[in-house]
């Protein structure tokens, strides 16, 4: 008895790996007015603006919706309230956030934002504005004196 069973292999059939990644358009940097934005010096923090809460300033994001919240970060460390986005909010308004006198220490701190979806609880930060703030006065440019004698008059 000859078992001449024909068994059918099927072809293996390359699937292509299809990612799905989540494609999110970073949060942009939150801006300090007061701060220098020039090339020599950028997040300069002026000695007088030491003296008063920092306004940090930043814009509803594209994808919020109402009841997310966002804070301040300041050197990677939230600090103060979250605020709710409010139904009000379109993308593109302006929003507020304040860094406290004492954290404002000498030295470069990075000032961001983190926003929270309140219905899974998932985090973002922002990118960051890098501030520098230095609680000495800036050494002034020296002239030395001259001293001008008055002509004498020739007769």
């Amino acid at each position: 008895m000859s078992n001449s069973q024909e068994t059918t292999l099927l072809k293996p059939v390359s699937i292509p790996k299809i990612r799905y990644e989540v494609s999110k358009a970073p949060l942009d940097a939150p801006d300090v007015a007061v701060a220098f934005h020039d090339e020599d010096t950028p997040g300069l923090i002026p000695i007088n603006a030491l003296t008063q809460p920092l306004l940090v300033s930043l814009k509803v994001w594209p994808a919020a919706l109402p009841d997310y919240t966002y804070r301040l970060l300041f050197d990677a460390e939230k600090v103060g309230p979250e605020k709710l986005i409010l139904a009000s909010h379109t993308p593109g308004d302006p929003l507020s956030l304040e860094v406290p006198t004492d954290l404002l220490s000498e030295g470069i701190h990075d000032i961001a934002y983190v926003i929270k979806n309140p219905g899974n609880q998932v985090e973002e930060i922002s990118n960051s504005f890098q501030s520098r703030s230095t609680k000495h006065h800036q050494a002034r440019l020296s002239l030395p004196q001259y001293n001008f004698r008055p002509r004498s008059r020739m007769a």
